[in-house]
């Protein structure tokens, strides 16, 4: 999984090229909490940078999953094309209601939420990270909520170790009390065959069972948050 970074160009952290095997392109849509210098409610990229973003990820073959905490960031990122929004702390109406109509993905990560508390009172972390989960509530059950209600298309992703590893699956339990029946926590929403919990790229080929440890698209999925 790489990051594309500005000019539409494929990089990962080191700076190489996408490699064969690479299946989906992560990019940062928004700001994130755990970063020092940036906010969640912020945008990272224009609309025609995060455009171009997709549309170098759709030549290689590869889908977009966006990190994406802020109602402008997620609209920016469904007008783009992309396959999921990664979090949607802060989904609204209107950004809910964009994604309905795209057919997009939200994987919205609630065990994350589990910690704020002791990440608001961490000596280890920078003061302005800290600052970030002070009075911040569960914004993200709000947003399950409100996905529930619109018929976003949701798949789990825990986000760990934001939350400690083995608390995966309260993932389920936060799904089921913010807007999802058990069942539908369990088998996601909308229900899907087998085989399409290996994550399909954009060109509709089904890709290799290893990337199931990354992404499926209906039940258990892991997610990684910034």
């Amino acid at each position: 999984m790489r990051t594309l970074f500005r000019g539409g160009v494929v990089f990962d952290g080191s700076g190489a090229p996408l490699a064969d095997g690479d299946l989906v392109i992560k990019s940062a849509f928004s700001g994130g909490f755990f970063s020092p210098t940036d906010e969640p409610m912020h945008p990272q990229f224009a609309q025609d940078e995060l455009d171009q973003i997709v549309r170098t990820a759709a030549d290689l073959e590869r889908p977009v999953m966006a990190h994406a905490h802020s109602p402008e960031s997620i609209k920016r990122a469904v007008r783009a094309g992309v396959r999921s929004i990664e979090h949607g702390t802060y989904l609204d109406q209107e950004s809910a209601e964009m994604m309905v109509e795209r057919g997009t993905w939200l994987v919205p990560t609630l065990t994350a939420g589990d910690t704020t508390e002791e990440l608001a009172k961490d000596p280890k972390l920078a003061p302005e990270i800290r600052a970030k989960f002070e009075g911040l509530g569960r914004p993200e059950f709000d947003a399950m909520r409100l996905a529930a209600e619109a018929g976003i298309k949701v798949a789990m992703g825990t986000d760990c170790p934001v939350a400690p590893h083995g608390w995966n699956l309260n993932e389920l339990t936060h799904m089921a009390a913010n807007g999802f029946t058990p069942a539908e926590a369990l088998v996601g929403r909308p229900r899907a065959p087998r085989s399409s919990w290996a994550c399909r790229a954009s060109s509709g080929r089904s890709l290799p069972a290893r990337s199931r440890t990354s992404s499926w698209w209906t039940g258990i999925r892991s997610s990684s948050r910034s």
